[in-house]
């Protein structure tokens, strides 16, 4: 899952005659960074180094960073770069790409130092991914700042900061003698941080200690009240999960205000996972707790997969090239589902609930993407064109796969083994350490299920069959209705609304109402005179579908970057793709059922 912030960072810049002192011989490269005047729109690092060898000759910006299947360019926000010896004498350096500086003499270098703009007012990456500073807090996604040397992405790495004094930080680094510690950077590049000024909330879950830091604008959100909202979601994320797969994990938490996104240039929020934390953007009005905690359950998941279940190309990350990887239905539409189904077996959520949930994702998929672009199809081509266009459904057909992929392991082995047993083998066989092949994943699946499972994988997985939805929920006595009139809400705009760079867009477009005017790609500027924000369209769209069918309203939108007032009126509701569970089972069925709504001891 993926959004703003309006952030500055400065580094602290030594004079030239700087030097390696004595107390840290003990690693290789050494960041400062200092936080004393935000008043700067722009980054000054300096980046002490030892013993760089010429192969060592390229320092690379990430073009792309784990979780984010998007190119990033973190390059093209550097305006000076410079590198030094010890003695302070200034070593020629080359741009030659967006994202790589070539030093002429890396033996000589002690020192590199930069200055680069934040990512928030100058180039649209989503803010949780992103780099932003304001005067209270400041979110650093290190990937978005540091580079690396090539060649020593395996080199232990020490970073100091300066910052008020009255401000916290929010990391799940380790920090010993006043620096921050990260083993590579790869562990270094997964740590996000946030500073300012927090509120802090702890727990323990499973034995695991768990943080909470939360910047808030308005100081409307606190950690504590946080902590308090979201405490079912570590717990039931604890019982579906079955170990403890992180040492500690920490959630770093931006509530930002209106006047945060101003100069912003992706207007949106969001969430982007990390092995042992996970950062989250979000707006102080909008969006309510239980939606958050959902995302939260998500990103807390993740630490599953693709953090203990993944092939070598997480594994072994490749910052200076994206390479896709054919498994983000797994890394994602998988984390999804388990998001889900972790609060419907813990109790807090109904059955009634969870499949209200499933029928939205089909429903999206239907409505807004290929449904002849397989999503093994989309993972391997994320980074291109159609593949960003369709990656969004990774998070409706892939959560909508892994539950028929759920039912059909339960089916097979009688109720005794799910998705969620099997994903704790996998778990186990492989691990933070150990690397599935991305090759021979699916037949490594095969074989540590059932045979079966290859069809499954080939119709559904790597190919674009349509899903037996009918038959599999069946099997736990689930019945299928395809269409029916919705009782509950029973008129609709006929289309939603989705977050894009440009704005708010009209997506899922129906085709049942032939007189509709709206086109899919609008954007949407006001609703009956009122602007519409990512603060107030979700109440503004439910307000007005409380009128009677029939019922006219207007909107101000941009079709092909023109201005466009239309207007258009409330259509009946149907709700396609609904389910219902049936309680009144027996056999084979019942059992099937109770395998589905209950966490098996692991």
């Amino acid at each position: 899952m993926k959004r703003i912030l309006s952030i500055v960072f400065i580094l602290f810049v030594f004079s030239c005659s700087s030097t390696l002192k004595q107390s840290d011989k003990d690693t290789h490269v050494i960041y400062h960074l200092s936080l004393k005047n935000p008043a700067e729109d722009v980054f000054r690092t300096t980046v002490l180094v030892s013993g760089l060898k010429a192969e060592n000759n390229i320092y690379n910006f990430v073009s792309t960073a784990p979780g984010t299947y998007d190119n990033l360019n973190y390059g093209r926000l550097v305006k000076e770069f410079k590198a030094y010896d010890a003695s302070g004498n200034e070593v020629s350096t080359e741009k030659i790409s967006t994202n790589q500086w070539k030093l002429s003499a890396p033996e000589r270098v002690a020192k590199v130092v930069y200055v680069m703009d934040d990512s928030f007012e100058s180039v649209e990456i989503m803010p949780m991914g992103g780099t932003d500073i304001a005067k209270n807090h400041a979110l650093i996604n290190t990937f978005g700042v540091f580079g690396y040397f090539k060649g020593m992405q395996s080199t232990p790495i020490k970073l100091k900061m300066e910052y008020p004094e009255n401000w916290m930080v929010g990391t799940a680094l380790e920090e010993k003698d006043g620096y921050f510690h990260a083993k590579n950077y790869d562990h270094f590049a997964d740590s996000p941080i946030l500073l300012g000024e927090l509120t802090k909330a702890s727990t323990t879950v499973g034995g695991m200690p768990v943080d909470i830091y939360v910047y808030s604008t308005t100081g409307a959100f606190h950690a504590d009240s946080i902590l308090n909202a979201s405490r079912y979601v570590l717990e039931s994320a604890n019982k579906f999960i079955g170990f403890n797969a992180a040492p500690r994990y920490v959630f770093l938490m931006s509530y930002l205000g209106k006047e945060d996104r101003e100069g912003a240039t992706f207007q949106g929020f969001g969430a982007l996972e990390h092995q042992m934390s996970s950062a989250y953007v979000l707006p102080e009005r909008g969006i309510p707790m239980p939606r958050i905690a959902e995302i939260m359950a998500h990103e807390f998941y993740h630490i599953v997969t693709p953090l203990n279940i993944h092939s070598e190309v997480i594994a072994t990350y490749n910052f200076a090239e994206p390479t896709p990887s054919e498994h983000l239905w797994l890394y994602e539409g998988v984390t999804e589902w388990a998001s889900h189904m972790m609060l419907l077996r813990n109790n807090e959520r109904t059955a009634e609930e969870y499949l209200a949930e499933l029928s939205n994702k089909i429903n999206t998929d239907i409505r807004n993407y290929d449904q002849n672009y397989s999503i093994a199809e989309m993972s391997l081509n994320c980074y291109d064109e159609k593949g960003q266009k369709e990656y969004g459904n990774v998070y409706q057909r892939g959560a909508v796969i892994a539950g028929l992929l759920d039912i059909r392991l339960l089916e097979l082995s009688n109720g005794e083994r799910g998705l969620r047993e099997v994903l704790y083998e996998l778990s186990q066989k492989y691990g933070t350490e150990k690397a599935f092949s991305e090759k021979t994943f699916f037949d490594d699946l095969v074989a540590l299920t059932y045979p079966e499972i290859r069809d499954f994988i080939n119709n559904y997985i790597r190919g674009t069959k349509p899903f037996p939805y009918e038959e599999y929920y069946s099997k736990i006595g689930v019945t299928y209705i395809s269409e029916r009139p919705d009782e509950k809400r029973p008129t609709t705009l006929g289309f939603g609304i989705r977050g894009s760079k440009e704005g708010l867009m009209a997506t899922g477009v129906s085709k049942r109402y032939t007189d509709i005017v709206f086109k899919e790609g609008d954007i949407l500027k006001t609703l009956n005179g009122t602007e519409v924000t990512f603060q107030n369209v979700r109440s503004l769209y439910q307000e007005l579908a409380k009128n009677p069918v029939g019922t006219e309203f207007t909107m101000t939108i941009l079709r092909d970057k023109k201005p466009l007032t239309l207007t258009s009126k409330l259509y009946k509701r149907y709700q396609e793709h609904s389910f219902e569970l049936n309680t009144n089972v027996t056999g084979k069925v019942a059992t099937l059922q109770k395998a589905w709504l209950t966490n098996k001891a692991l």
